[in-house]
């Protein structure tokens, strides 16, 4: 049933890693694997170490719509190789109507935005490192 996935190979319940996964992508400030420790009550550190890490090679870009005036619209999720211009840019061109503001970390892998026709808006959390 895990064959070729994340939990391949673990004795890790699926439940925990679901868990894990709705831990990791709901922190506005990152996940850290004492953290994940904590929320499955893990007795090792190692194991959320090891689930985290996987976690974060399998992490996929996501665009998410937001209407105005507020609320949360279509979700769209496609893996990607890396995190270069080159693959941001081949992502929101991809999936972003030319034309729309895309809010982004400060991350220099969205620089090329604007050559392709949208609006950046840089949103940088204040604390986050």
């Amino acid at each position: 049933m895990t064959a070729g996935t994340l939990c391949a190979g673990t004795r890790t319940p699926l439940t925990a890693w679901f868990t894990a996964i709705w831990y990791v992508t709901g922190q506005k400030y990152g996940a850290s694997a004492p953290g994940l420790k904590r929320i499955l009550g893990l007795g090792g550190y190692e194991t959320a170490w090891t689930m985290l890490h996987k976690l974060r090679r399998a992490i996929v870009a996501i665009a998410l719509e937001i209407p105005e005036p507020k609320g949360f619209g279509r979700v769209r999720m496609q893996r990607i190789p890396d995190v270069s211009d080159h693959s941001l840019t081949a992502f929101v061109c991809s999936t972003v109507r030319p034309g729309s503001v895309v809010r982004t970390d400060g991350w220099s892998g969205y620089n090329e935005l604007a050559s392709h026709g949208y609006q950046q808006q840089r949103v940088c959390v204040v604390g986050y490192r």
